[in-house]
């Protein structure tokens, strides 16, 4: 029987920071893991600097479990400052607990217990698509299952607390969602495994898309995407844009919803979100060579907005880039200096003043 786990290691070094999957008891031993990872960000967890005071040789070991995430924490160290000669050492669990599962273990027997009675197969929400993508880390290919949990569903919600917390290891700062809240969205991507004959052994949760719902006056909502995480081994496979495609569907198909939006989307999020979009708008004849070369229109607004609630600036962002890349590869093509009038124009607009003459 085989296992997927999810280990941190975490050292003082923040260069042997590392993430790894194990695959059964026998890969507990972070030297034998499989599947490994480094976090990018410990500013919340650890502060500034990213430093723990107070030991020689320290290695933080934190597994999770591949389903539930339910996790383990296992500290060593050679020594530890004396508090009599020198500053009392940090408290390393009272640093990680805030981000950590309330009932993680630090005793490798409890752990165990829960490993062996872990439900493998347990999968919240209906299913909106499958696909079989290959994983280059692995140099597998898995199937991977797109759901939408109902968020009143109290078993989801304490899955969703333990997954979300460790999103903290790769975002500047995070903030953790409050689950009570019935206005939240959510879509779960699981990795189906299947062992040497063939049979489904484990689905592995490997990503979500948070989005919520906010008011927007006089009586309709504002979509917004607050978190997009997907764990690195399954990075740079298509999954994130499958994520956001599928948000796009659930949140079109709300008919109180006046657009989506995003929260402080970061580069990577938004080179996905510009290649899905343009992608999504091609299908359409308004934003075809001929139309989009005659300049940005209403229609093409409307029609995006219809079809995937994308918001105005973000229906002009991918009509220019859609714009340029209609062009051929010739500098006397006239449209060269179109869309850069445009363009010019654009950025203008909000610093013009207009002033009143009496």
């Amino acid at each position: 029987m085989q296992l997927l786990l999810i280990l941190i290691e975490i050292r003082k070094i923040p260069s042997n920071r590392t993430f790894k999957s194990v695959f059964s008891r026998r890969c507990l031993p972070p030297a034998i893991c499989k599947r490994n990872f480094k976090p990018t960000h410990v500013k919340q967890v650890f502060g500034d600097r990213g430093e723990i005071y107070g030991y020689r040789n320290l290695r933080i070991d934190i597994y999770y479990l591949a389903n539930s995430a339910k996790c383990y924490v296992d500290t060593k160290y050679t020594s530890m400052a004396n508090p009599a000669e020198y500053p009392t050492p940090d408290d390393i669990l009272a640093k990680l607990s805030p981000w950590l599962p309330d009932d993680y273990k630090t005793n490798i027997n409890d752990f165990m217990v829960k490993l062996y009675t872990e439900r493998r197969f347990q999968m919240f929400g209906a299913v909106v698509e499958r696909v079989q993508i290959y994983n280059p880390t692995d140099e597998a290919s898995y199937k991977y299952i797109f759901t939408c949990p109902a968020n009143d569903d109290p078993l989801f919600k304490q899955f969703h607390v333990r997954f979300q917390r460790m999103t903290v290891w790769f975002f500047k700062e995070i903030k953790l969602d409050n689950v009570q809240d019935p206005n939240w969205i959510y879509l779960y991507v699981y990795e189906e495994r299947k062992n040497k004959m063939k049979e489904v052994e484990s689905l592995n949760p490997v990503g979500f898309i948070s989005i919520y719902k906010y008011f927007h006056y006089p009586n309709r909502v504002r979509a917004r995407i607050m978190q997009l995480f997907v764990i690195p081994p399954c990075q740079g496979m298509g999954i994130g844009s499958h994520l956001l495609r599928n948000a796009y569907r659930e949140v079109a198909s709300l008919d109180d919803v006046v657009d989506i939006t995003v929260l402080e989307p970061n580069v990577t999020f938004t080179r996905v979100r510009d290649f899905l979009d343009c992608h999504l708008l091609m299908e359409f004849p308004e934003f075809d060579s001929n139309n989009v070369h005659q300049g940005f229109s209403e229609s093409m607004f409307q029609v995006a907005n219809r079809e995937y609630k994308l918001n105005r600036r973000q229906v002009r962002r991918a009509y220019e880039i859609l714009r340029l890349s209609y062009i051929e590869c010739n500098v006397l093509d006239p449209n060269y200096t179109i869309i850069w009038g445009e363009v010019v124009n654009r950025l203008k607009n909000p610093f013009v003043v207009i002033l009143k003459v009496d």
